[in-house]
């Protein structure tokens, strides 16, 4: 039976994953909760057995798919089109879900693959090791159909490489060295001067922030592309090789299955999971539901619930409408999913700005009659966020001289509405609930008359521009 543990307000449950080789890598087809793939091999030397595994039921139970030669990385790119890589120049690929594997050779003479990631289903790289010792990086821009060398690989031997964005990569190694490309890969410079230690692993979200690790359990952060590091983290003894990015959280995961968290770009670390220490984490890859898996030593696979805000919803508080008049206030909430995580966001005004206010607890002020766009950004992770429309409607009809007339009848309407004004009608919209415009600069007669029978029946929106530049939203019922 699975373990399962609870931490930080996680579900951590340690899976079956069939084998007690090595897991030395996992990969999750981007955009869906059920499959994933993870390799390995029974012994780190070249010639031991390689294994892959598969899953259909997103990390619950898990099938061999493959025996052969030592596997270091696999990487799905579809759900079924994928690459597995390894010793010995092993470099196999697969259209149908990893039911059959071809070799093939993208590069000559090769001792190791040691990496192969993709950005997207067509760019990739892998780096690799030739029989005479030479360090070779190659690029695809096709989805693996053809490679290209890159001109001028790191002159440090390298131990990882990760991507910032579609021309922008990173890579560590040896010599504490951190190597950058902002080519695609092909070509390469050094932008943090060697050290003697050696660099185990790199994650970057975007091009200017990312992390790398040490071998002595230190982790650098950079938010300008590499220009500066600080250390956000030391532990002196461990090796951090499985590393993450979502949004501005990091995950760094390695020695005696301890796994850390930071929640602000790499600035400060907190022990998440603390596992048995029987084992090394290798890996981490996510479902797009926010689910997690890790891989590592003697066949250990880990599933923990989501850690990462996937979603923010916004409402009005006690069940309110969208709609407040000219001087009112609504109170609105928001909810972040998963539950079990920070609910704090950040308040903003999309779009409006004339016709409301909001403070940072997310109360809302009507200013002037119009619509509204306000949004909720989870702490967590600004791609991650709510919108909520309000509508200002008429409440005081007032100028800087007092009232003035203005009328609006019959409401509900069936065929025909007249608006009166004392103040001259430049022109008339109509939006539907959802604030989309469906008519513009409607015919209004002399005597304020608009027809509305080819307007289906519902709640409309009709705002009203006068010649002294004041907007009036009147909410229409069509019978």
């Amino acid at each position: 039976m699975a373990q399962c543990s609870i931490l930080f307000g996680q579900t951590w449950e340690a899976k079956d994953s069939g084998t007690d080789y090595i897991l030395f890598d996992i990969s999750i087809p981007a955009g869906q909760n059920n499959i994933a793939y993870a390799a390995g091999s029974q012994f780190t030397t070249d010639n031991s057995e390689g294994i892959i595994i598969k899953s259909a039921d997103g990390g619950e139970t898990w099938e061999m798919i493959y025996t052969g030669l030592n596997i270091q990385k696999i990487e799905f790119v579809t759900e079924t089109k994928g690459f597995a890589v390894g010793y010995n120049g092993i470099f196999l690929k697969t259209t149908d879900g990893g039911n059959n594997w071809t070799p093939v050779s993208p590069a000559d003479d090769i001792y190791v693959y040691h990496n192969i990631d993709f950005l997207n289903e067509n760019h990739g790289f892998f780096m690799a090791v030739t029989t005479p010792g030479e360090l070779v990086v190659y690029m695809t821009s096709d989805g693996g159909e053809t490679w290209i060398q890159s001109e001028n690989a790191p002159a440090n031997a390298i131990v990882d490489i990760d991507y910032g964005d579609s021309t922008t990569l990173y890579a560590v190694g040896f010599n504490g060295s951190v190597n950058k490309s902002e080519d695609s890969g092909n070509t390469w410079s050094l932008v943090s001067p060697p050290g003697w230690a050696i660099n185990v692993g790199v994650s970057f979200k975007n091009a200017d922030n990312g992390f790398y690790a040490g071998e002595e359990g230190d982790l650098h952060f950079t938010s300008d592309g590499g220009a500066t590091w600080t250390n956000g983290l030391f532990t002196g003894w461990h090796h951090f090789t499985a590393l993450a990015y979502k949004g501005i959280q990091a995950f760094a995961g390695g020695t005696d299955e301890d796994l850390y968290i930071s929640y602000d770009n790499g600035l400060n670390w907190e022990n998440i999971y603390n596992g048995t220490g029987d084992s090394h984490l290798y890996e981490i890859a996510f479902f797009d539901n926010g689910y997690g898996l890790i891989c590592g030593s003697q066949g250990t696979l880990i599933k923990f619930s989501p850690i990462f805000a996937s979603d923010v919803t916004v409402s009005a508080i006690d069940g309110e409408d969208n709609e407040i008049e000219v001087g009112e206030t609504i109170q609105l909430e928001a909810h972040v999913t998963p539950e079990n995580i920070n609910q704090n966001v950040e308040w903003s005004i999309v779009n409006g700005n004339d016709f409301i206010t909001i403070d940072t607890d997310g109360v809302v002020a009507g200013l002037n009659e119009g619509i509204a766009t306000v949004r909720a950004v989870s702490v967590l992770d600004e791609s991650v966020y709510g919108d909520f429309e309000i509508i200002v409607t008429e409440g005081m009809n007032t100028d800087e001289n007092g009232l003035y007339n203005f009328s609006v009848y019959p409401n509900p309407a069936k065929n025909e509405l007249t608006i009166l004004s004392e103040k001259e009608i430049k022109s008339i919209s109509v939006l539907n609930p959802a604030g989309q415009q469906i008519l513009n600069n409607i015919k209004i007669d002399p005597e304020g008359k608009i027809d509305i029978s080819p307007l289906a029946k519902g709640i409309y929106f009709f705002q009203v521009y006068l010649k002294d530049g004041q907007i009036k939203t009147l909410k229409i019922i069509k019978e």
